[in-house]
C-alpha cells in the first residue's frame, strides 16, 4: 500500500488490491476517487501478508477470487 499512499499524497487517485488484508485495518485509500478492490470473504483479514490462511480448502481464495469487476 505504500505506493498507493505516495500516489494519493501527491493528488493521484489509486486503485489498491487487497488480498488477505482489508482497508479497515488502516491501509485503505482515503481519496474519494481512489478505490479498494477486494473479495468479500468471512476469513478476511487473516493476517498482514496471508501466511496464516485459515482455509483448509481453496487456500488464498481472497486472491484467486479477484476479477476485473471487483
Amino acid at each position: 500500500t505504500g505506493l498507493a499512499h505516495l500516489a494519493e499524497a501527491v493528488g493521484t487517485a489509486a486503485w489498491v488490491v487487497f488480498g488477505p488484508t482489508s482497508p479497515q485495518m488502516g491501509f485503505g485509500p482515503w481519496m474519494p476517487q481512489s478505490k479498494a478492490i477486494a473479495a468479500d470473504l468471512w476469513c478476511r483479514p487473516c493476517s498482514k501478508d496471508g501466511k496464516r490462511c485459515y482455509r483448509l480448502v481453496d487456500k488464498y481464495l481472497c486472491l484467486t477470487q479477484l476479477t476485473p469487476t471487483n
